[in-house]
């Protein structure tokens, strides 16, 4: 199981945007530009990698 797994479980199971931001691996999702994020996290996070509120 590599990190994208793992954070994309995180979420799902925590079904909570702390996950997200608790898990250091969430600074790292900028490097992947073509990472397919499950809906409604994907606009949300593309929102906020910015580190914008």
């Amino acid at each position: 199981m590599n990190a994208l797994t793992v954070i994309y479980t995180e979420a799902i199971i925590q079904d909570t945007e702390v996950s997200w931001y608790c898990n250091p691996v969430t600074l790292r999702l900028s490097d992947y530009p073509n990472l397919l994020l499950p809906s409604p996290w994907d606009q949300h996070i593309l929102n906020n990698l910015g580190g914008k509120e």
